[in-house]
Order: structure tokens, then sequence, then C-alpha cells
């Protein structure tokens, strides 16, 4: 099978890297590829991972034509499809008959075989827990061509490597996700000012039994006593009576494109200066109430396409990370935020999430809080993220591979552990000549 030389990069666009991508239309040709090709490969969904997790200068098997649905039960709302279907896709189908994805990342333009591998998580995680827990089996291309069907109760060992594995374990063919019901397409929302992170903390605890959805958006201008300072959202799902009707649920594409990458200056702190004022205009202490369709509360950037590009050609890093939960989880965040704005770098972005401990060897959350960042790119910045994490080593926190385009080898040992070395053994016995590998591999040593 032939393929096509194509220079491809993470959605940080950061160092991209010419790739050969293999482009199969039937999920039997995935192993010919594998067995006829010279190297490594990886598989490469939508390119939404922030890093190099789906690049590989030695070859990718892109499941752009490997997307297909199977079979859709609207009764049980158990549905089954190719690795290379979209979230967006499979909501479009599901909503209007009155399911829902029981985990959804920020962007819908994700693939499904993509969500696996990273084990994504959403703004309820702290109810809900990891993608893969929806995922009642799958079927792998083991690196050898062989074909597995493995599940939480089959072949255990090789599903809980493959979630949240970063593409190592082989190639996710297909998958059965059970979704959750929904009676309308809107969401009940309340958001409320929190004056620091201490506050931002106490509204996560105080309403994570009486919310569907949580997330705050941290005013990256809060100094001192205030640091950490934002809104907290909180949303649940509208009764029939109260929200949009299912069957006007349509797929929205996005309305405007960013057609080249932006200038490097364009983004600075006096623009988002202006983007966080607008942003935390008018909620106060006592809070606002509103109603939001899907789209507005879980995928605001989708409305942008390519809005990567305003970071400029050199790219940016997303740096996301995690500390326990604990009398001292306030002070951990409130410690590294400090860091970042004593090195006067500037993140863009500051979202915040709660959690509950997660499934699987290589997942990243653990019970505790998770904050976003999105840095420019640049040389400067990779102190202060080193900075950062070895303060979240020593604090027992870790960082999200699926965003990862920088970490060091040790640093993910120290965060992961045990679970490292214990997949790095599965991952082994699985691919002993090492046919599955990525740029990301490569530089954590996966194979070593």
């Amino acid at each position: 099978m032939n393929f096509k030389i194509l220079k491809l990069a993470g959605w940080g666009n950061y160092l991209p890297m010419e790739c050969p991508v293999y482009r199969p239309e039937k999920e039997r040709e995935v192993p010919v590829v594998m067995a006829s090709h010279g190297s490594a490969l990886v598989a490469r969904g939508m390119g939404r991972s922030y890093g190099d997790a789906s690049l590989n200068s030695g070859g990718i098997i892109s499941s752009e034509r490997l997307n297909r649905f199977i079979e859709f039960d609207a009764e049980k709302g158990v549905i089954t499809a190719e690795g290379g279907v979209s979230l967006a896709e499979i909501l479009d189908i599901a909503v209007v008959k009155g399911w829902f994805l029981p985990v959804v990342p920020g962007t819908k333009y994700a693939s499904l075989g993509g969500a696996i591998a990273c084990n994504i998580h959403g703004k309820n995680h702290y109810a809900k827990g990891d993608f893969a827990e929806y995922v009642l089996h799958l079927k792998l291309c083991l690196p050898n061509g062989e074909s597995l069907d493995c599940s939480a109760a089959k072949n255990a060992e090789i599903f809980w490597a493959t979630c949240g594995g970063m593409g190592m374990t082989g190639y996710i063919e297909r998958a059965t996700l059970q979704l959750i019901p929904i009676e309308s397409a809107s969401l009940g929302c309340w958001r409320v000012k929190a004056e620091n992170i201490e506050e931002m903390v106490a509204l996560f605890r105080e309403n994570a039994t009486n919310s569907d959805y949580m997330i705050g958006w941290i005013d990256h201008f809060a100094r001192g006593k205030n640091l950490g300072a934002g809104i907290f959202e909180k949303s649940n799902h509208c009764k029939l009576t109260d929200g949009l009707p299912l069957g006007k649920y349509r797929e929205k594409p996005p309305s405007f494109s960013v057609p080249k990458f932006f200038p490097a200056f364009t983004l600075n702190k006096y623009s988002m200066a202006l983007y966080n004022r607008a942003r935390f205009c008018g909620i106060g202490k006592k809070g606002a109430t509103m109603k939001r369709n899907f789209f507005e509360f879980f995928h605001p950037l989708d409305a942008l396409k390519n809005w990567n590009r305003m970071y400029g050609n050199n790219g940016f890093f997303q740096y996301q990370f995690i500390v326990p939960e604990g009398k001292n989880a306030a002070i951990d965040m409130r410690n590294i935020l400090q860091l970042i704005q004593d090195s006067e770098h500037f993140s863009f972005l500051a979202v915040i999430k709660y959690h509950r401990g997660g499934k699987g060897l290589m997942t990243f959350p653990i019970a505790g809080f998770s904050i976003a960042l999105d840095f420019p790119a640049g040389e400067k910045i990779l102190g202060l993220l080193d900075k950062i994490d070895e303060e979240l080593c020593r604090t027992g926190g870790r960082i999200y591979l699926a965003k990862d385009a920088r970490a060091k080898p040790g640093t993910i040992e120290k965060m992961y552990g045990k679970n490292f070395r214990e997949w790095k053994k599965i991952i082994k016995e699985i691919d002993p000549q090492n046919k599955m590998d990525s740029a990301m591999g490569k530089r954590l040593g996966f194979h070593e």
C-alpha cells in the first residue's frame, strides 16, 4: 500500500515534521500496512492531541477513511463505530435520539480512537470518570497484525494499557460505547465570581454533588491574595420541558476560519487583558443563571476553525497539570500560579477542573484539581515548564501526555511511577519488535 509524505504537527503546531502517511480504506488493510512498512508506525486520528503523540517520522496510519458507523442501538444507547469516527459525528446522530456522550472533551473534533488512546476526560470527571469507563469493548490490531477483542473484562490488561496508552499497543479499529440518556439539547448553567484560588476550590467541592458539569476560568491578571480569581460555572442537563428539543440539535460547523498564522505579537498580555475583561464582566458574587446549548458550553473554541493559528508560526504549548486532592490542593495550585507570574511569562488560557481517580495505567487524572494553560512556544518558556514539572513531582502531581510536547522521560517516570514501569513492560510484551512508536514515544523512552 502506498503512502504520501506530509508535513504534520500536533494541534499546538510545535515542531512540525515530515511523516509518511498511509490512509487505509478498509480495516483489513491495517495489518497489511503494519507488516509491509519497514519502520515503526503510530495511529493518527484528527490531529487534536496538542504535542507529538500522533507524529512519527517513521510512519503514520491515518484513520481518516476508517470512519464508518457499524451499529447504533437507539433503545439502549449503545453505538459501535470505527476508530476514525469523530465525536461530532457521534453527537450528531445520538443527541436527536436522546443520547449523549458520557465524557466530552474541549473539542468535538477528536476521533473515537484518539479519545480512547488518550483516555480523555471532561468537565464531569469528578462524577463520571474517564472516557474508557464507557467503552464496552474494542477491537485492536496488535503490532503483529492480529486482531484482539478486549474490554475491562476480557484481555483487561491490554485494554487498560490501550486506554490512555497513546497508541503504543496497536491500532484501534473499532469500539463500542455506552451513551447516557438526555431529555433536551440544553444545559441550565450558573456562573459566579471566585475571589481567589481558595474560593474556586471551595466552589468545586460544594457543588460536586448537585452538578452534572463544573469548570472554572481563571483570571490571569489577578495577583496577591486574589491569585486564582475567576469565574466558576456549573451546569445540569435540562428536562424535556425546559430545553431545546432534541430534534433541533444538529452538528454546528465552525462559523469562521483563521486563514493563516497570526504574527507572533498579536496575542500578548495587553490584547488578552481586553479579552479577560470581556469574559469576566458582569458576573458577581451573587452569580447569574442562563440556558446554554451544548456548543456554547462544551466547545466554544470549535466555533473558530484553525484557532490554533492565532499563536503564530512557532506554535504553542498547552500544559495541563493536576495536583492531588486534600488540604494542600489550593496551596499547590497557588504556588504554581505564583511561579508563572514571577517568571513574567503569561498564559493565555487558564481552565480549572475537578477530578476523581482515573482508571488505566497511564490515565492522567488522579483525585484532585487540574489546570490547563496555554503558552506561546519558545525556548524561554521551557525552563519555566521544567520548574513546574519539578514542583509537581514534589507534590505528587502529574501532566497530561495528550497535551505534552516537551517533557523529559525521567520526569514522566517520577510522575506516573510504578504505573509507567508496569505499562512499559506490557508494551514490551505486546510489541517486542517496537513496531508501534511515535515522536512522543521516542522522546519519552516508551520502548527503553
